[in-house]
């Protein structure tokens, strides 16, 4: 890369619910410091974490997908029929057919760097970018889709291929370790989440705070039967509730678990109303809770 010259990078993500909170501010701080993000996104729903209006965005559609696998064949027959084959012996011949329509699109761009949230579908797709374009490949791996992944074969064959694996903390990287062995996990770098927490203001009630998707993993169920069981104690106490829909119904949790009237839920919300409340909360509550399927919360030692 020349000397002022801005690295371009593909992020190949999902923006389900908007952006996840952590990519979004990955991306605002790549972007402040000499770097073009392009974004390669599988899904779409809006959420509080929406991509900036000057970003570019490649979105796809399967009718130029399927219209341009001719062109993709004769221009390199043999790679083709490889990965073709290759993808129907691991059952994951939509990942290549979406990764020739990225992989056209990032050269377009002249992509220097492909880097892929969650070892999961995006993941998949840029194996199938780095086999078709060769440029360097990262993947951020967060926990749940060390325990319950769409695909385990594709997954083997694709972690050996990542130049970067970035683990948000030990316990992650021991299941890596346990999937793919000591070599790839030897090679993940250990970056830890974090958030700036401003000092809270003085309360008058206990405020708790949970802050992820409304999702059986997480635990609102746990910490709502153990509020209950305080009986009149629980009156000095408040939940603070925020996050995206998941599964669960909240409110009709908070009604069954008996506290509703202790229980305020915010859903999703921006940067700056969360800065608020862990300005004001006085315990913030994160469990890590592993379901009967195996699906668990990605931080921390799940019990």
């Amino acid at each position: 890369m020349k000397v002022g010259e801005k690295l371009k990078v593909a992020y190949i993500v999902s923006i389900a619910h908007g952006l996840d909170a952590w990519t979004y501010r990955e991306i605002d701080g790549l972007e402040n410091n000499n770097t073009n993000v392009s974004l390669f996104p599988l899904k779409f729903r809006a959420g509080p974490y929406m991509p900036e209006a000057e970003l570019d965005i490649y979105w796809f559609n399967w009718i130029t997908v399927f219209l341009f696998q001719p062109w993709y064949f004769v221009r390199d027959p043999v790679k083709y029929l490889t990965l073709w084959f290759e993808a129907l012996k691991t059952h994951s011949l939509p990942y290549l057919l979406v990764g020739f329509d990225f992989a056209r699109q990032m050269s377009k761009r002249k992509i220097q760097f492909i880097d892929c949230v969650f070892a999961d579908h995006k993941f998949f797709i840029g194996f199938y970018c780095k086999r078709i374009i060769n440029l360097p490949l990262s993947i951020a791996i967060y926990g749940y889709e060390l325990k319950n992944n769409t695909n385990w074969v594709i997954l083997k064959q694709a972690l050996p291929y990542a130049d970067t694996i970035i683990v948000n903390c030990d316990y992650n990287k021991q299941l890596l370790a346990k999937i793919s062995g000591n070599a790839i996990a030897d090679k993940a770098k250990f970056i830890r989440h974090f958030a700036e927490v401003p000092d809270k203001a003085a309360s008058t009630k206990i405020k708790i705070l949970h802050v992820g998707g409304i999702k059986s993993q997480k635990g609102h169920a746990q910490l709502f039967k153990a509020i209950k069981s305080l009986g009149e104690l629980s009156d000095n106490i408040e939940v603070w509730v925020a996050g995206y829909p998941g599964d669960i119904n909240i409110q009709e949790l908070a009604l069954e678990s008996g506290i509703a009237d202790k229980v305020k839920i915010f859903e999703s919300i921006p940067d700056q109303v969360l800065e608020l409340l862990y300005q004001q909360c006085d315990i913030f509550y994160l469990p890590s809770i592993t379901l009967r399927d195996g699906v668990s919360e990605g931080l921390g030692f799940p019990y």
